[in-house]
């Protein structure tokens, strides 16, 4: 049983769990954020996003020392939540927050639309 709780208390250690919220744009929307920093990715459950427009994407973005930083551009599931597993900026010790926007176009890079998901790490 002791190995066990160990394992347990390893496991939580190595993660970190944080929420994104709905802005304006969309105050129903959300996100789950568990940061897994051992390996340094960042898992992502999203729930209630808009619908996007045909030549519209969300796009996540990390704040990392002061800059904004591109991160992946992604699309909401027909239904149910959305999930999303993406690395950490290089920089991962001085991510200070997440948003996500809506684009209509891949690789810009500064964010171009309203967040409609924001949240600090």
């Amino acid at each position: 049983i002791l190995n066990r709780a160990n394992e347990h208390e390893w496991f939580l250690n190595d993660f970190k769990i944080l929420e994104l919220a709905g802005t304006d744009h969309a105050p129903k929307a959300g996100a789950m954020v568990f940061w897994d920093t051992r390996r340094h990715l960042c898992t992502l459950l999203f729930h209630d996003l808009p619908p996007l427009g045909p030549s519209e994407l969300y796009q996540l973005w990390f704040m990392v020392g002061g800059s904004v930083m591109r991160s992946e551009p992604f699309w909401p599931a027909t239904s149910g939540p959305t999930m999303l597993q993406v690395p950490l900026p290089a920089a991962k010790s001085s991510v200070e927050s997440a948003m996500v926007t809506v684009e209509v176009a891949r690789e810009m890079p500064q964010p171009t639309g309203a967040p409609v998901l924001q949240g600090k790490f």
